[in-house]
């Protein structure tokens, strides 16, 4: 395992207890970031497929599963965690409906979505991302089109049953890196959202001031991006 992988396990290692895993019960993480969490947390994977993991000793996910329609069983999950898995106001409700059909009385459902306004306001000092989102503040608004606010996540959660609701800001780590090349190649692919909305020359410039900003002492490098959670509790 590299030192890079070691890290990044670290990081979850230290957040998902947060969110319900390592509790009694399987946990469901689903959304883009279910693969790279799935590859670094020391808990047991019971299965995955694309941008679905169960977590623990869980139900196996069947061939063609998806957010909105995994084909687990009624109340099978202790937790179920969705991040950025919707992109519209009637995908989330969809999604929302089948996190409440999955998770057992008394569990506990997450939903999060990238915090766009700590994304733009941020400084390279806290987020190097910034490099991009204090240029090009509109680039992640029209990457990440949909309705995403705290409020309608909170807002499909009450309409569901779920009680009570609480909301969260988080850092959450997203990938790691055990060199610069890896780092800028990862960016220059996406990493960093909107990255593609922007033009060539100044895609390039951003590049050059991302690579000044490092140094070899920061890697092993974790990647964080904020975000914002609401959660809901399913009534015994």
């Amino acid at each position: 395992m590299t030192a890079s992988s070691l890290v990044l396990r670290e990081a979850w290692e230290q957040l998902l207890p947060r969110l319900g895993a390592g509790s009694s019960g399987a946990m469901l993480v689903g959304g883009p970031l279910a693969e790279p969490i799935g590859e670094a947390v020391p808990i047991a994977i019971a299965d995955e497929i694309l941008w679905l993991v169960v977590l623990g000793e869980g139900p196996i996910l069947p061939d063609g599963a998806t957010v909105g329609a995994t084909g687990l069983g009624d109340r099978s999950l202790a937790s179920v965690v969705m991040l950025q898995a919707w992109d519209s106001a009637e995908q989330l409700t969809v999604v929302v409906s089948e996190a409440h059909r999955l998770i057992e009385p008394g569990g506990t459902v997450w939903l999060g979505r990238l915090d766009l306004d700590m994304m733009v306001e941020s400084t390279p000092a806290t987020r190097r991302s910034s490099l991009l989102y204090d240029r090009h503040a509109g680039a992640i608004r029209e990457a990440l089109d949909g309705d995403r606010s705290v409020a309608s996540t909170e807002l499909a959660l009450v309409r569901r049953g779920f009680r009570p609701i609480e909301s969260w800001r988080m850092d959450l780590p997203v990938a790691a890196f055990d060199d610069a090349d890896s780092y800028l190649a990862a960016i220059d692919g996406g990493l960093w959202f909107g990255i593609d909305r922007i033009g060539v020359a100044e895609r390039s410039a951003l590049m050059d001031a991302v690579a000044a900003s490092l140094d070899p002492s920061d890697f092993p490098l974790v990647e964080y991006q904020p975000w914002v959670l609401a959660s809901g509790r399913r009534p015994s």
